[in-house]
């Protein structure tokens, strides 16, 4: 080897050190910030006691069991509107609860419904430097947007425990689009976002394990923003929403962004470069909604935030607070019921 090869190979190996220290340096400060939250979150939720949840009585009917399936996502909290506040998201947020637990027993008449999925689709808090400006439409930094929305998010997971809910459950955990330097050039890890650190101290304080938690990572080769779900045999695509671009249709929802995207995920998925699902879910625009694509349905999500901006001046609609729920059955993998739960 010559000189000159040697010492361009030494640069390489020097280079490739530094690159990997930086990396792991990177790597550091992320695993420390989730160690913060969950040290942050056991010590906030220290002198909370959890409610006794005894399991319901067992079904033991031979018919097939179904699995609820609730969406939950933009919930805002700390948005101040003309008719919105935290107060109200949290009021809305109870209500939700109940008619889960209310509609599951409607279905539990005629089959066993043990189980339920809580889809938690991304923007449960506001964020704070999202758009210019938004300082002024919210009343709590994202520190307590963290421990305020957890608060919320285990208290739902309670109610659908007790005793005229369900057995058991998962929560699966997207994060959306409102987060912490939200901008394109925003030095944060994208796991730096604040729905996950939502997901992260809503995880510490509710503490049973009747409940099964898949929080979502930026690298996960599964997840990120998108994330292909399995209830037993039914496969289901999930993201936030703002992935799908553009304009147009009824109040400006990008119902051709819809389709295009939904088909060309598919191919994806025919090529085998994602797992199979047969439909779609999303939040994100401030509607309930269920669109048929070909032979997928894609179901979004609405948002509990009432006269917000977004939905007043971007899709010029009045927004209903709505969330949705679906049953699922999980052998024949298909979707039996659903229900647009108005609040």
């Amino acid at each position: 080897m010559s000189l000159l090869k040697a010492l361009k190979a030494e640069e390489s190996r020097a280079e490739i050190t530094r690159l990997t220290r930086a990396l792991d340096k990177e790597r550091q400060k992320r695993t420390q910030l989730e160690k913060i939250i969950r040290q942050s979150a056991r010590a906030a939720f220290s002198s909370w006691d959890p409610p006794e949840v005894p399991a319901p009585k067992q079904d033991d009917r031979g018919r097939g069991e179904e699995i609820a399936v609730a969406m939950a996502s933009d919930w805002h909290w700390a948005s101040v509107t003309a008719n919105y506040n935290r107060d109200r998201c949290e009021t809305l947020v109870q209500e939700f609860g109940e008619k889960v637990v209310r509609l599951a027993a409607i279905q539990r008449a005629d089959h066993p419904v043990k189980r339920f999925s809580l889809w938690l689709l991304g923007d449960m808090g506001s964020g704070e430097d999202v758009f210019p400006g938004q300082a002024h439409e919210i009343d709590a930094s994202a520190v307590d947007q963290v421990f305020g929305v957890a608060r919320l998010i285990s208290d739902l997971c309670y109610r659908l425990l007790a005793k005229d809910g369900f057995e058991s459950g998962e929560v699966v955990c997207l994060p959306g689009n409102h987060s912490l330097g939200s901008s394109k050039r925003s030095p944060y890890h994208p796991d730096t976002h604040l729905d996950r650190l939502i997901y992260l101290a809503a995880k510490e304080r509710t503490r049973t394990d009747r409940i099964r938690w898949k929080i979502t990572r930026a690298q996960d080769a599964d997840s990120g923003r998108i994330l292909v779900h399995r209830v037993g045999n039914y496969g289901c695509l999930l993201t936030h929403g703002h992935l799908f671009q553009g304009t147009g249709g009824m109040a400006q929802i990008p119902f051709y962004s819809f389709a295009v995207k939904a088909l060309r995920w598919r191919d994806m998925m025919l090529a085998g470069q994602m797992p199979p699902f047969q439909d779609l879910a999303c939040g994100h625009w401030h509607k309930t909604l269920r669109y048929p694509i070909g032979t997928m349905t894609l179901r979004v999500c609405g948002t509990l935030q009432t006269m917000d901006p977004f939905s007043r001046e971007q899709i010029a609609a009045a927004t209903v607070p709505a969330q949705y729920l679906m049953f699922v059955e999980p052998k024949v993998g298909k979707v039996t019921a659903e229900y647009r739960v108005d609040l």
